[in-house]
């Protein structure tokens, strides 16, 4: 059954109701003090790329593409389902577990185009709710939706997830620590996904597989 796009934007609105309150709200007014991690050498000497904004900004690129992109509803419930978790699995974090992240001062670039994603997240992001990353627990759900499209796709898009997973360190926005949780998260979730899928869609094939 192909998903029609009314279906998809009620679900996308629901998505930012949830972001609204499990990310938005505790990013603002934290239930409890944020705390700092500790920094690790690795941490330290990752060097500060203003240009890996645009590698770190284009999540909501690949975020929205990927919504386009699934045509089947079954695919793309797929998808919602995984997208809800990250959202409710990081947002626990963020309302219980707050962290925040020593953010540099930024440099001037000299260039409007450089700076212009780095600006961009100086004024709607705040340093907080950091580990675990949603960063990279959103993308890496994002792209392992599509192995249900196209695998080959799926692939393209796990590269450019692990560049925007890099590029959370090189522009300052997470420590180290922040990567492995929203790995982990994504990981959970993916996995609980493809049991709950292959239950769903092959549980009654009588394979025995």
């Amino acid at each position: 059954m192909i998903c029609t796009w009314k279906y998809k934007l009620i679900l996308v609105a629901l998505y930012a109701v949830a972001h609204g309150f499990f990310y938005v709200y505790p990013n603002l007014h934290p239930w409890f003090e944020p705390r700092q991690l500790p920094l690790l050498s690795l941490d330290r000497s990752i060097p500060f790329l203003p240009w890996t904004f645009w590698v770190y900004t284009s999540d909501y690129v690949l975020i929205l593409s990927v919504v386009v992109l699934l045509r089947e509803k079954a695919h793309f419930d797929a998808f919602a389902r995984m997208a809800f978790g990250v959202i409710i699995g990081c947002g626990l974090f963020f309302l219980f577990y707050p962290t925040v992240y020593p953010r540099p001062s930024y440099p001037e670039t000299g260039s409007s185009l450089l700076g212009a994603p780095m600006r961009f997240i100086q004024v709607v992001d705040t340093p907080g709710n950091c580990f675990p990353s949603m960063h990279v627990a959103l993308t890496g759900v994002s792209a392992w939706a599509l192995r249900l499209r196209r695998r080959r796709l799926a692939w393209i898009y796990g590269l450019w997830t692990l560049a925007i997973s890099l590029s959370t360190l090189t522009t300052k926005q997470h420590y180290l620590w922040d990567i492995a949780g929203g790995g982990a998260i994504m990981w959970v979730i993916a996995v609980g996904e493809r049991l709950y899928w292959e239950k769903q869609n092959y549980g009654n094939s009588g394979s025995g597989c």
